[in-house]
């Protein structure tokens, strides 16, 4: 992970992605699970102004900090 900039994206009963979080070892991110998220917008594309609310279920989760992507997981949410 970068040490700064982080997106993590949710997809599953809800799509949605947590901007700038940061990683202070450069292998591990920490963050509070929030009950919205933000829109997935991509820099290019015009982007809703609307959050997703977190609902109990499984997601896909990955991170991305630019330049690279990583596999996604599988993350349940009660």
């Amino acid at each position: 992970f970068a040490a700064t900039g982080n997106t993590v994206r949710f997809s599953g009963n809800g799509n949605g992605m947590l901007t700038n979080i940061s990683s202070y070892d450069g292998r591990m991110l920490s963050f509070v699970i929030p009950q919205y998220l933000g829109p997935v917008c991509e820099s290019y594309q015009p982007c809703p102004m609307y959050a997703t609310v977190l609902t109990s279920g499984t997601y896909q989760v990955s991170v991305s900090n630019g330049s690279m992507q990583s596999n996604s997981v599988t993350f349940v949410v009660q």
